[in-house]
């Protein structure tokens, strides 16, 4: 029976609720940023509520990836992992989306930018570590060692639809590891010259 006098008593409450879309002018709105503690419901009636009428869950759009690409799948992951830090909130990978790429002869860096809360991050295929030999000195190395050149390298990486590098990054790397090969080379003679003399 209480059940009922509680509807009616709602009833009689929405009776008295007046058209509130044509409110323009309201008086004592205070910004939700500058709330800090709310203590009783009259500081809740207070607040305005930012609205974004153009809220559309794909207004991020994906960037259209062409072809393959090389990924050092290891590094990639170690790179999702890092950025999975950032989905403590409501945020999930599925929100994540990959906003430019961007090649870098035959690395490729990933942007990407979370659709929830628009986080900003960029991934790359492979570690950027100059260290270690990364994919474009490893397929000039190739090429050198194959007696092939560019030309060849772009028909190899057309024919598995992957982009090659450009002339000039090829020339930039070949010139490189052409100097590293004869400075490894004149290593070796001079101790195989050491080792003549004893």
């Amino acid at each position: 029976m209480d059940d009922i006098e509680g509807i009616e008593d709602n009833e009689d409450n929405i009776e008295n609720i007046k058209d509130i879309e044509n409110i323009e002018d309201i008086e004592n709105i205070e910004d939700i940023e500058d709330i800090e503690d709310i203590e009783d419901i009259e500081d809740i009636e207070n607040i305005a509520l930012h609205v974004d009428r153009n809220i559309d869950a794909n207004r991020l759009c994906a960037a259209k990836i062409s072809g393959r690409c090389l990924v050092d799948f290891g590094h990639v992951f170690a790179e999702l992992q890092r950025l999975s830090t950032h989905w403590i909130g409501e945020c999930r990978f599925t929100d994540l989306v990959i906003t430019k790429t961007k090649c870098h002869g035959l690395k490729t860096q990933f942007f990407v930018e979370c659709q929830m809360c628009h986080f900003k991050d960029n991934i790359w295929s492979e570690p950027t570590d100059d260290r270690i030999l990364d994919v474009n000195r490893g397929a000039v190395c190739g090429t050198i060692l194959t007696g092939t050149g560019h030309k060849q390298l772009e028909e190899l990486l057309a024919a598995v639809d992957v982009p090659c590098m450009s002339n000039k990054t090829y020339i930039k790397h070949h010139n490189e590891m052409s100097e590293a090969f004869a400075a490894a080379a004149e290593e070796e003679m001079r101790v195989a010259g050491e080792e003549e003399k004893r």
